[in-house]
């Protein structure tokens, strides 16, 4: 599935648990969705899950390559479900294929969602360093949301992982190199009850987190 500058759905990319996410002659065996070129999806309860619910964990592995892109005024944005491929004969667990770059995901004063808290923008359970590049997780101040402090733990914030782990950087912008530490796009969490929220229940799983700015959260 391709979603680009106009597009819009709420899909669901469904995938198979026990098979890889590697693109075998630009064919990939999971459920596929690529956003570039300002592609928008709005007013979503959740716009994109990397599953099936009708069938269960046995659908997870969707891959997301999202660039340029912008979640808007969704309950939820992305959700991502139990998915760890390894190397055959190996306990080497391979990256997931997911990715965001220089993406926003943004709540402003026209959201509309029945219930007015924010879900976590995007939430990951038990996968392997989804990248998280130069990206903006923003709710805007007149944005009709709950009261932070009265909300749930995990509700208004930018992503919230169990038992995942997750890759946050920065990208340079200019095509000869950033020199100086100002030239890198950071990634931006803003008005948010938590920037980034992590939690395990049976496995430890670390973050990387670099060139990330928070900001009132």
């Amino acid at each position: 599935m391709h979603v680009s500058k106009g597009g819009g759905g709420k899909p669901q990319v469904w995938g198979d648990r026990n098979a890889s996410q590697a693109s075998i002659n630009n064919s990939y065996q999971q459920g596929f969705v690529q956003m570039i070129n300002g592609a928008k999806i709005s007013h979503a309860v959740n716009a994109v899950a990397l599953w099936n619910p009708a069938v269960g964990v046995q659908s997870t592995g969707g891959i997301i390559q999202a660039e340029d892109s912008y979640f808007t005024n969704n309950q939820r944005s992305v959700e991502f479900m139990s998915y760890s491929y390894r190397i055959p004969g190996t306990s080497q667990i391979i990256p997931n294929a997911s990715y965001f770059k220089n993406c926003e995901f943004r709540i402003t004063k026209n959201y509309n969602q029945p219930d007015e808290d924010v879900m976590s923008m995007i939430t990951m359970w038990d996968v392997e360093q989804v990248s998280v590049k130069s990206c903006d997780f923003i709710i805007d101040a007149n944005a009709p949301v709950s009261a932070m402090q009265q909300s749930p733990l995990n509700h208004n914030i930018g992503i919230t992982t169990l038992d995942a782990s997750l890759h946050l950087d920065a990208l340079c912008p200019l095509p000869g190199g950033c020199p100086n530490e100002a030239d890198w796009d950071y990634n931006t969490f803003t008005n948010l009850r938590a920037g980034v929220r992590l939690t395990s229940a049976w496995k430890n799983r670390g973050v990387y987190l670099n060139r990330s700015n928070f900001v009132d959260n």
